[in-house]
Order: structure tokens, then C-alpha cells, then sequence
């Protein structure tokens, strides 16, 4: 009767076991759930751009091209932008500079995708008219003007001072003036470069009189012979 009770006992703590065993294995092969919560399409979508130095005179800027770019939605996550020229950025917080690099006045359509969850997109689109000027390089202003103003004259000591060439190079191929070859008022005349803005540089010629003509040029400046020379020309 003891050996049957203890076979029993057996029987039942395997069967405990396995029922435990194959919970487990249920338990483990449960398939996770995901949810992507409620989609929401955004709404409002609202473009504000402003052109950098953009007022009653000059409504399409100040010639740098520059515009600041806000964008704001309800619902929305981030934002797609087409800028109208190609170029196209995306943003989390709805605020950009673009700086469109095109010459003269253009007229862009700015294009933008608000984002909301699950991918769900609202567009807008707003036209912008932009001037971008030629940019003076911040190196170049400083070499002619030292950011402020600076007077240059002709290095006559050196050879090719005064040269001729081809248009397709920056070098005098075709002749060059020796060290101080020609006459003084060649060499005297003081040329100043002037700072006026961030893009705006003057010059200013002063000849103490006269300047250096070659004869080719003797009568385009209102001046007689044929022959080079010094002649009173007014700056």
C-alpha cells in the first residue's frame, strides 16, 4: 500500500512538472503586441517667410539671398521642405534659413509636408520673391580694403607691372613693361579702396594730374597725338 502511495506521489510531481513546463513554453510563445496609437493628420499648416533686408523699397531683400523660413501645424512631428530651387531640408522645429543663390530676382514656390504619426501628411505651399546679388568674398573685401580703407599703387619695380595677353589668362603672355620702364606719371597715381557695406566697395583714382597712355589710347580719352606719353586726364 506504502509502494502504490509512493508511486502515486511520483506520478503526480512529474505531471506537476510537465504541466509547469509546457506553461512555460505557452507563456514564452506568446506573440508581442504593438500599437502605433491614434493617426493624426496634421492640420493648420501655416508658412511665414521673411526676406533678409526686405522692405517698402527693396520688397525683395538686400541682395544676400537669405530667407528665414517658419512653419507651424497642429499635430505635426516634423517638416519636409522644398525650397522651389532644387534644394529641399528637413526640420523638427518648423525654423530654417535658406540662402538661394541664384542672380538677380527669382520668384520660388516654397513647398512643406507637415508629418504627423503613422506618416499621415498635410501640405502647404507659399511663393517668395528673392534678389541675390553677386557676394564680394569676405578675403577679397579685406585684401583691397583692410575691412576698413586702403591705397594702392603700381609696384613699377617689378617686370610685367603693365602687360598684355590673351583673355583666357591672367598673365602678360604677349608683352611686358621692364622695372619702372615708363614714364613717372605711370607710376605716381594712388588708387583707394574703400569699405562702404558688407557687399559695396568704392574706388577712387588720384593721378596728381595726369596719367600714363599708351598711343592706342590717346584719343579715347579726349586727348591729342598718337604716341604714349603723360596726358592731363581727369579721374
Amino acid at each position: 500500500m506504502d509502494a502504490k502511495i509512493n508511486n502515486m506521489k511520483h506520478t503526480l510531481k512529474y505531471i506537476f512538472l510537465f504541466v509547469l513546463v509546457i506553461g512555460g513554453i505557452l507563456v514564452a510563445c506568446k506573440k508581442t503586441e504593438y500599437s502605433f496609437g491614434k493617426i493624426k493628420t496634421p492640420t493648420n499648416v501655416t508658412i511665414n517667410a521673411t526676406v533678409q533686408g526686405a522692405d517698402a523699397t527693396h520688397p525683395a531683400g538686400d541682395g544676400s539671398g537669405n530667407v528665414s523660413i517658419t512653419i507651424t501645424a497642429t499635430d505635426a512631428l516634423t517638416y519636409k521642405i522644398y525650397f522651389g530651387n532644387g534644394d529641399s531640408a528637413l526640420s523638427t522645429t518648423g525654423t530654417i534659413t535658406h540662402k538661394y543663390t541664384t542672380l538677380d530676382t527669382n520668384t520660388y514656390t516654397i513647398s512643406v509636408n507637415a508629418v504627423g504619426t503613422g506618416g499621415a501628411i498635410s501640405t502647404a505651399t507659399k511663393q517668395v520673391k528673392v534678389l541675390y546679388t553677386f557676394q564680394i568674398p569676405a578675403d577679397i573685401m579685406t585684401a583691397l580694403t583692410n575691412d576698413a580703407s586702403a591705397v594702392w599703387v603700381i609696384q613699377g619695380d617689378v617686370a610685367g607691372h603693365f602687360g598684355v595677353g590673351p583673355t583666357s589668362t591672367f598673365s602678360a603672355d604677349w608683352y611686358k613693361a621692364g622695372p619702372n620702364e615708363k614714364p613717372t606719371c605711370a607710376y605716381d597715381d594712388e588708387i583707394t579702396f574703400k569699405k562702404e557695406g558688407p557687399n559695396s566697395i568704392s574706388m577712387t583714382v588720384d593721378n596728381k594730374g595726369e596719367s600714363f597712355l599708351i598711343g592706342a589710347a590717346v584719343a579715347y580719352y579726349g586727348q591729342s597725338g598718337n604716341a604714349d606719353g603723360c596726358f592731363p586726364v581727369n579721374t
